[in-house]
C-alpha cells in the first residue's frame, strides 16, 4: 500500500478520535450545566446526587498497640469476637517483671511506712514525758511564787513595828526618860533585820517567777529539739519517694497488658503470641454502637445537597451493595457533616469506564440503628450511596 494513503488513513483516525472525544465532553457539560443565553453562571443540575461510599464506625477504628521491644505472651481475642470494658485484651512478657518491681516497692513503701508509724509513737511518747516534766515544773515554781507572795505582807509588818520601835526610841526626851543604849542599838538591829527579810521576801518571789519562764523556755527547747530531731528521722525514710516509685511501678504494669476503654469489636487482630511489638497496631477494634458512610460526592453535586439541607432540614440517603442484604437507610441533618475540602477521589467503581480522577467532597452519612447493626458486620464496604431529594 503507498506511504501516502497510509498516511491520509491515519489522519482520518486522528480526527474520528478527536472528534468522538468532543462530542463526548461536550454533552457531559451539557447534562452538568444549564446555562442562560447571556449568562455565563452554570445553574445546579436538576439531579439527585449520587457517589461512592465506605461503612466505618462512627468513631473510626482503634488502634492498639504497645511499647516497642516488647514481646506478646497472650492474646486474649479474635476477629470478631466482642470486649467489654475493662477486659483485658493483650498480656506483653514484662509483666512478670512488672509485677516483681510492684511488690518490691510496695514491701520498701510499706516498710518505711511501719517504720514512721514506730517514730511517731515514740517521739509521742518522748513528748508526753517532756509536758508533763514542764507541768511538774511549773507547778512546782508557780507553788514557790505564791508562797514567797505570802511571805511578803508579814515581812513588811515586821519591818513596819520594828521601824516604829526604833523611831519611837529615837523620839524619846532624854530629860525625861533615859535610853538605854544596849535597848537603842538592840532595836536598830531589828529594824535592819525586818529590812533584810522583806527585800529577800521579794528577790524570792521574783527569782521563783524567773525560775517558772526559764525552766518553761528551757523545756519547750527540748521539746523543739526532739521533734527537730524526730522530723529528721522520718525525711531519711524517703517515703514520697518511694510512694513516687510505687506509683511509677503501677504505671509501669499498666503498660504490660492493654485493657478495652469501651465496649467494642475487634475488627483484625495484626500480631500473634510470641511477635515482637513494633509501631504497627496488635489489634483493631471498632465501636459499633454508631455505623456511617463517608460518601464522595462530586463538587458539583455538593450544591444541591447543601440547599437540600438548609432548606429541608433533613435529606434521606439510600445505601447499597450487592454483598449487603437489604438497602441501608441513613440521613445528613446538618451541613457539618459535609467536609469543606476539595480532594481526589479515593472510590473507584468496579466498572472499567469509571473516572479514577473526580474532584470530591466527602459528605458522612449517620445510617438508623437497623442500619447499623447490618453496616457493623461490613466494615470497610464499597457502597452506592443515593441522596433522596426531600
Amino acid at each position: 500500500m503507498p506511504r501516502a494513503v497510509l498516511t491520509s488513513l491515519l489522519v482520518v483516525l486522528i480526527l474520528s478520535v478527536g472528534f468522538g472525544l468532543g462530542m463526548y465532553s461536550g454533552s457531559r457539560l451539557q447534562r452538568l450545566f444549564v446555562s442562560d443565553t447571556n449568562d455565563s453562571t452554570p445553574v445546579i443540575r436538576k439531579h439527585n446526587p449520587s457517589g461512592l461510599g465506605r461503612i466505618q464506625p462512627y468513631h473510626g477504628l482503634i488502634n492498639i498497640g504497645g511499647i516497642p521491644g516488647d514481646r506478646i505472651s497472650k492474646l486474649n481475642v479474635a476477629i470478631n469476637s466482642r470486649v467489654k470494658k475493662g477486659e483485658e485484651l493483650v498480656v506483653f512478657a514484662s509483666q512478670a517483671q512488672r509485677l516483681s518491681e510492684l511488690k518490691v516497692a510496695t514491701e520498701q513503701l510499706a516498710a518505711a511506712l511501719q517504720q514512721r508509724a514506730r517514730l511517731n509513737e515514740a517521739e509521742k511518747q518522748k513528748l508526753t514525758e517532756l509536758r508533763a516534766q514542764q507541768a511538774r515544773a511549773k507547778l512546782g515554781n508557780d507553788l514557790k511564787h505564791e508562797l514567797d507572795l505570802l511571805q511578803i505582807p508579814v515581812a513588811e509588818q515586821g519591818f513596819k513595828l520594828a521601824d516604829d520601835v526604833l523611831n519611837g526610841l529615837r523620839s524619846l526626851d532624854p530629860t525625861r526618860a533615859s535610853v538605854v543604849a544596849q535597848d537603842l542599838q538592840k532595836a536598830v538591829f531589828e529594824q535592819a533585820s525586818a529590812q533584810a527579810k522583806l527585800k529577800a521576801a521579794r528577790l524570792s518571789a521574783e527569782a521563783a517567777k524567773a525560775q517558772s519562764q526559764l525552766d518553761d523556755k528551757s523545756i519547750e527547747a527540748s521539746i523543739a529539739a526532739v521533734q527537730a530531731e524526730f522530723d529528721l528521722k522520718r525525711s531519711a525514710l524517703m517515703i514520697p519517694v518511694l510512694e513516687q516509685q510505687k506509683l511509677l511501678a503501677e504505671e509501669r504494669l499498666n503498660t504490660a497488658s492493654i485493657l478495652a476503654e469501651n465496649d467494642a469489636l475487634v475488627v483484625r487482630v495484626l500480631s500473634q503470641v510470641g511477635s515482637t511489638v513494633g509501631q504497627e497496631p496488635i489489634i483493631q477494634l471498632a465501636d459499633v454502637s454508631k455505623m456511617l458512610v463517608i460518601a464522595e460526592v462530586y463538587v458539583d453535586d455538593v450544591p444541591t445537597l447543601v440547599d437540600w439541607v438548609q432548606t429541608k432540614k433533613l435529606v434521606k440517603v439510600k445505601i447499597s451493595a450487592r454483598s449487603l442484604p437489604r438497602v441501608l437507610n441513613g440521613t445528613v441533618s446538618s451541613l457539618n457533616q459535609i467536609d469543606p475540602i476539595v480532594m481526589r477521589n479515593t472510590l473507584v467503581g468496579f466498572s472499567a469506564r469509571s473516572d479514577t480522577d473526580r474532584r470530591i467532597k466527602e459528605v458522612r452519612v449517620d445510617l438508623d440503628e437497623e442500619s447499623a447493626k447490618i453496616a457493623a458486620t461490613a466494615i470497610g464496604q464499597q457502597v452506592d450511596v443515593m441522596f433522596e431529594e426531600p
